[in-house]
């Protein structure tokens, strides 16, 4: 009797350990790299090289995997990635996630886990992926398949997916790299498996689907109705200044990064209080609203991405509490729908008066707020396919008052009570000093941006040309990103002073004898006085704008290493 219980009980601890075992992908212990491959960004335009090797690290057998992300002038989005793929695709929806034991030859760096998956609508690899960050220490990493997300940029290429991981339908499994021009290393991966049961890691605090998605809540500083306070001093917003004062119902936005193809939760972006959210950037430029693609930037990439239309973004805005800021795509280049998506000129004046007919006369979403177009003055860098030679201020005047007139008579015609309200020039002061490639003496003023101003001011008086009296600018648009590194190709060389002058340096905005010395993409060695010179342009050439600051982070080359600290700050 006690025999046939023992053997009932092994039965029964063997059947449970079956249960849950886990699937073992790799450990490397027979040193055999079958079905990996090694891949970087060349066939996008890069440079970026990879190479992967079995090794022993720490006594433990594991793939090691070099990169050396480099960038061209057809890309600069930098990547290296390293996978597993399988001949047919497997079934792993009996398993609860992925987990393997990694670490890196750098103390700190982002890497993609991406498991790739058969579409059933469309019969195509399908990318979901997640976002960690390892260090120079091993450590398991265990993510459950329900944190996986598919990424925003398959999405846009490939309308129609069905809106599921299909963890059923597994073709590979990677490790990619992305990172700045300049980064090199090396990732050491292994005991990679599928675990049914309990997990040998945990889920990384990491949680970015997509990266850098983070929202920051500045508990200490916000009154009981939600209202961030905000000190100033005279009509400059000024930090440590015990004195309140009215400012702008608009004062706090964000962006929408569009590439991600989706919008943040709702109800938390609520809570954030937000009074304005702006569609802007690059890939504005090269938009049709009409059709809701665009195709990137880089020359190398020749994809026609398909994003949510201007209605879903409109309504979203006005779910969360916001109001839209909209650009308006002047660069005049996107994917044409009357010619089977091919990029070329289709958008003039005449398709942004009809965006405004479509929003405010049709649609009666009585958007009142537009952006024209994103620092132009840079269109030869950041739209080299199209654009060949630098704009001067004066070719962008000219084209801003062709927009601008077609839009106002446009919503004229829709509600004459109802104005719009035109941000201009959106020109990134951190690249050029204020000024442009393309024409470098202003006419004796002191930038492109007074002389900008004073013309537009002029033509609003000038009956002949403008009989309506047309305003062509009513906030002054600007975008600037702080650089706490010396050398801009090397995504390691930060300023030796560190943390506290990084932090010192939010008074290179407001203060007026501040001296600028740790900030790389400001000119230094001299107060830049960036709100006080700004304004002092408004007061003397055009006192009836309002300023804006439409784009603001710190840094310009994504996925620097910053402290989190400066995160909220800039």
């Amino acid at each position: 009797m006690i025999k046939i219980l023992y053997f009932v009980i092994l039965q029964f601890l063997l059947a449970k350990t079956l249960f849950c075992q886990d699937l073992i992908i790799e450990d490397f212990k027979e040193k055999n790299l079958k079905n990996w491959f090694v891949v970087g960004d060349t066939g996008s335009g890069g440079a970026s090289t990879a190479t992967m090797e079995i090794a022993t690290i720490d006594n433990t057998n594991c793939i090691k995997f070099s990169y050396n992300l480099k960038k061209t002038d057809k890309w600069e989005w930098c990547y290296a990635t390293i996978g597993k793929v399988y001949e047919n695709e497997i079934d792993v929806s009996k398993y609860k996630g992925i987990q393997f034991k990694i670490k890196s030859s750098n103390w700190n760096e982002y890497i993609n886990v991406n498991l790739v998956t058969i579409d059933s609508n469309l019969n195509t690899n399908k990318y979901n992926q997640y976002v960690i960050q390892i260090s120079t220490q091993w450590k398991y990493i265990s993510i459950p398949f329900d944190k996986f997300r598919i990424v925003g940029w398959w999405k846009a290429r490939n309308y129609g997916y069905k809106n599921e991981i299909e963890i059923n339908r597994l073709k590979s499994i990677e490790f990619s790299k992305p990172g700045t021009s300049g980064e090199k290393g090396e990732i050491y991966i292994t005991e990679i498996s599928f675990y049914k049961d309990k997990p040998k890691g945990n889920l990384p605090k990491t949680v970015s689907a997509p990266l850098y998605q983070k929202l920051y809540f500045l508990d200490k500083d916000v009154d009981s109705d939600g209202l961030v306070k905000i000190y100033t001093d005279k009509k400059f917003v000024v930090p440590y200044k015990n004195k309140p004062a009215k400012i702008s119902n608009y004062f706090y936005g964000t962006n929408w990064g569009m590439w991600l193809d989706s919008f943040p939760d709702k109800e938390l972006v609520k809570s954030l209080n937000l009074k304005i959210i702006r569609a802007g950037g690059n890939l504005m430029s090269r938009y049709n609203w009409r059709t809701s693609k665009y195709r990137d930037t880089s020359i190398g990439e020749t994809y026609v991405y398909r994003i949510p239309t201007i209605d879903e973004f409109v309504n979203y805005c006005r779910e969360v509490g916001a109001e839209p800021l909209i650009q308006i795509n002047m660069l005049g280049f996107a994917p044409n729908e009357k010619n089977n998506d091919s990029f070329e000129y289709c958008m003039d004046e005449k398709s942004a008066a009809e965006l405004v007919k479509y929003l405010n006369g049709i649609k009666k979403y009585n958007v009142t707020m537009f952006e024209m177009d994103n620092e132009p003055f840079i269109w030869h860098f950041t739209h080299k396919d199209v654009v060949k030679k630098p704009i001067s201020v004066n070719e962008y005047f000219e084209k801003l008052k062709k927009y601008v007139i077609a839009m106002r008579e446009e919503q004229q015609k829709i509600n004459p009570k109802t104005q719009l309200v035109i941000f201009a020039p959106a020109i990134c002061t951190s690249w050029i000093d204020w000024g442009t490639y393309g024409d470098t003496n202003y006419y004796g003023f002191d930038s492109a941006v007074d002389w900008l101003i004073k013309k537009c001011a002029e033509f609003e008086q000038n009956k002949k040309e403008n009989p309506k009296g047309y305003k062509l600018i009513d906030v002054l648009s600007f975008h600037i990103y702080p650089r706490f590194r010396i050398n801009w190709e090397d995504p390691y060389d930060f300023i030796p002073q560190g943390l506290p002058k990084m932090l010192e340096s939010t008074k290179t905005f407001w203060d007026e004898n501040y001296i600028n010395y740790y900030d790389f993409n400001q000119v230094r060695g001299i107060p830049t006085r960036v709100f006080p010179r700004f304004n002092e342009w408004i007061s003397k050439y055009n006192p009836s704008l309002e300023l804006a600051l439409t784009e603001f982070n710190i840094d310009s080359t994504p996925r620097i290493n910053y402290p989190e600290v400066l995160r909220p700050l800039f």
